[in-house]
């Protein structure tokens, strides 16, 4: 069945909704709640049955409906409409009052249901007197009502964002802001934002509170500042709005414990859900044990201050040590675990905790541990296992109303998605992600995070047009708060799809972009993928002095990381400088001191895979064919499981093989189906590449048809060195000897280091032979 209404359309069959052109993923509980609204609309549904519908066979409060309920109105606007589609009847459901035009997708049929609205609100309204008239006549006969458990609208449901109201970033603010955030965030109808880095930097903290409240999604805001004093310690807090300040106080004790239960009890009472807040129990301290609260706060700051993971690790450790039921403590522990490969600590961490009585009956707990034991499965590469718990993960996502657990765990899917290599689960999974923190956490941090990894799922998937759109919105978010990490990654990312599509002019205008922040980042993968593209931008340019700054960054950071495979990635655009200049038997002294250097280190067996393979290509183009041939066994010897994963790029010295053994035509071939595979790819930059190593066998074979090809890469070329120089040799072969010297001097200009004598030579004898 498809359900049309208005501009929008849901099917039964699909976890997504679609307005217009435009495609919405939706949560698994919003997509149910909206099925069970259309297929009754018109009907006011009561609130057990929908849990029933939407949550079948769970014991969930109502909490819980209305957060959903809250959810599908915002992605419906339906706080922008005059009539909603979701109507509210209090103490009994909802009703969605729109027409529904139902498609039955096998036959085409079309019916239409929800369209006597006016005799349904008024048939409501007759029951809503009978019953008023039965509760009269019910307290007459029976007694006064108890009075019916408090309903709680959608409206009610706030975010609370804690935010530093000063730069200071010690360990009391920026563990005791989290410690907070997670105290508070335990309230089922609050949603708590964690301090994000950036705000420690911010130049006015009541300005950005204003602003998080004005332009986000964020109800209030609460500046915060801890201070030691001699008699303990101090906490002054302000809570406000968009448009004003609610309350403003100082709570002083001899405990960070006191101090924070205080200022928990304080902001309770000055929430739109104070009311509902009044009837729980006290909210209980995540630790009783004041050692054990200080050493949390101080991993806390370890981990996202200094980012020293083994010292963080530490004081999680001391943590757990003096309180071995501080549940929080076990997690940052395993967590940090994982952030220092020590798999087995994390497993047994996390199967330790999953094995106790009170976790079970803790959802938010349950799953963290779930997505903990899933993501260590996933980095040890156990994807069966990392299965099973990603889905019990999810299973356990269901009951769960924290937007911050489900953006993790959905994550977790992600990743383990990618381990698969099932891209389009990963790409749902991040596209959840991007829907859950719009809605709840529009941050520029985290939405730049979840942008980022969609540009990486659709770098795996060769999707560069999106992949480079996403990368772009990434860098965007990451500049507003000059998140130079971030940024070096989508600088990355956007100099990889410019090396790629061979557009490398542009790439380059990145790349001065990106110069800035080479030295600020503190994050050695990314800028050395940036530097990998960046420096083969350079070499294809001719800018070899550009593209040896470059090399020399990044020796210096395998050198201060101790990291040999940034060594590694030096080496080859070493190899690649030499590659682009035809200067082949120089390539190959390259690679075998690169060989050399691998020895028998088993960590690098896959470098060990790309450097034979390479070494191959460059002796098809210079070597004896028995020499090509030697190599060539060797690596399918050596590594007979990877050869179909390299067979498109085995195809293209196996061409030049063929044509140095004479049989030119089946060489061709294999250059051709060698670029068409590179192609299909959408790696332009590198069949351009085999195209232009055509044209040069076409050249020394005058009997052979070469127009097609010079067309295709006219197609696919704007500037390319070698392109410009073989087009004027075609040009010069036919006669046309005038247009070939214009060519050779517009290549003179643009080919900087590449132009070689030999190019001038030829220069000077197109000039003589055009008169």
């Amino acid at each position: 069945m498809e359900y049309h209404f208005d501009e929008y359309h849901v099917s039964t069959d699909q976890q997504i909704l679609v307005k217009g052109k435009e495609t919405i993923p939706l949560g698994t509980k919003v997509y149910y709640l909206l099925l069970v609204l259309v297929e009754n609309a018109g009907q006011v549904l009561s609130k057990d049955q929908i849990i029933d519908v939407v949550w079948p066979g769970q014991i969930v409060t109502d909490t819980a409906l209305v957060k959903q309920i809250l959810r599908l109105r915002k992605i419906l606007d339906d706080q922008q409409r005059e009539i909603p589609f979701i109507e509210t009847h209090r103490g009994v459901g909802y009703r969605f009052t729109v027409a529904i035009d139902v498609i039955e997708n096998n036959t085409g049929s079309v019916a239409t249901v929800g369209r006597n609205r006016i005799n349904k609100r008024a048939m409501g309204m007759i029951l809503a007197l009978v019953v008023l008239l039965f509760w009269y006549f019910a307290q007459s006969w029976f007694g006064p009502d108890p009075g019916p458990t408090p309903q709680l609208e959608g409206e009610q449901v706030i975010t609370l964002a804690f935010l530093p109201s000063t730069n200071k970033q010690d360990w009391l603010n920026r563990g005791g802001l989290d410690y907070l955030a997670d105290l508070l965030g335990e309230h089922e109808l609050i949603n708590t934002i964690n301090p994000q880095p950036e705000w420690y930097t911010a130049e006015s903290p009541e300005e950005l509170a204003i602003e998080l409240t004005t332009h986000k999604n964020i109800h209030y805001s609460c500046l915060i500042d801890i201070r030691e004093t001699a008699r303990g310690y101090s906490l002054e807090a302000r809570l406000r709005t968009d448009t004003e300040v609610i309350s403003t106080s100082t709570f002083e004790d001899e405990t960070l414990r006191g101090v924070f239960n205080q200022t928990d009890q304080w902001i309770n009472t000055h929430l739109s859900v104070r009311d509902h807040l009044s009837t729980q129990p006290p909210q209980l301290p995540l630790t009783l044990d004041r050692y054990a609260l200080e050493s949390y706060l101080q991993g806390i700051y370890e981990l996202e201050v200094t980012n020293d993971k083994r010292k963080a690790m530490d004081y999680f450790q001391a943590a757990v040590n003096k309180d071995p039921e501080f549940l929080a403590a076990w997690i940052k522990l395993g967590g940090t675990k994982v952030d220092v490969a020590d798999y087995e600590k994390a497993i047994s961490i996390s199967k330790t905790l999953l094995a106790r009585k009170d976790v079970q009956t803790q959802p938010k707990m349950l799953l963290q541990l779930r997505y903990l034991t899933a993501q260590v499965y996933a980095r040890l590469l156990d994807h069966e296992l990392a299965a099973e718990y990603a889905k019990l993960a999810v299973e356990t996502l269901d009951s769960v109303e924290d937007p911050y657990l489900r953006i993790n765990v959905l994550r977790s899917l992600t990743l383990l998605a990618q381990v698969q290599k099932e891209w389009e689960k990963a790409e749902t999974y991040m596209l959840q992600c991007l829907a859950v923190a719009n809605e709840h956490y529009p941050l520029p941090n985290a939405l730049a995070e979840f942008h980022s990894s969609l540009a990486n799922i659709y770098q795996q998937q060769r999707k560069l047009e999106k992949m480079k759109i996403q990368a772009e919105i990434a860098l965007s978010l990451y500049e507003e708060t000059n998140n130079v990490n971030g940024m070096m990654w989508s600088f990355a990312r956007l100099s990889r799809y410019y090396l790629v599509t061979g557009r490398f002019d542009e790439g380059l205008l990145i790349t001065s972009r990106a110069e800035p922040y080479l030295d600020q980042s503190t994050r050695p993968d990314a800028v050395v993928k940036y530097l990998e593209s960046a420096a083969s931008m350079a070499n294809l340019r001719g800018m070899f002095n550009k593209s040896q700054d470059y090399i020399v960054r990044a020796q210096l950071l395998a050198q201060q990381t101790g990291n040999n495979i940034y060594l590694y990635n030096a080496e080859f655009l070493k190899l690649h400088r030499l590659y682009v200049q035809n200067r082949f038997e120089q390539s190959m002294n390259q690679i075998g001191t690169m060989i050399a250097d691998l020895g028998d280190d088993t960590h690098y067996k896959i470098i060990e895979i790309f450097v034979m393979q390479v070494a191959v290509l460059v002796s098809s183009r210079f070597e004896p064919p028995a020499e090509t041939e030697r190599r060539l066994q060797e690596l399918v010897q050596k590594y007979p499981d990877r050869i179909k994963q390299f067979s498109i790029e085995l195809m293209r010295p196996q061409g030049h093989l063929a044509i140095n053994q004479g049989r030119v035509k089946e060489g061709l071939e294999l250059l051709r189906q060698s670029e068409q595979g590179e192609r299909d790819r959408n790696d332009t930059h590198v069949a351009n590449y085999i195209g232009y190593e055509i044209l040069e066998v076409l050249l020394e074979h005058p009997e052979l048809e070469y127009r097609d090809t010079m067309t295709r890469l006219e197609g696919n070329t704007d500037y390319d060195y070698p392109f410009f120089k073989l087009k004027a040799q075609f040009m010069a072969r036919e006669g046309r000897f005038l247009e070939a010297v214009m060519l050779m001097r517009e290549n003179k200009l643009r080919a900087n280091q590449l132009w070689k004598a030999e190019d001038q030579l030829l220069l000077e004898q197109f000039q003589q032979q055009s008169g």
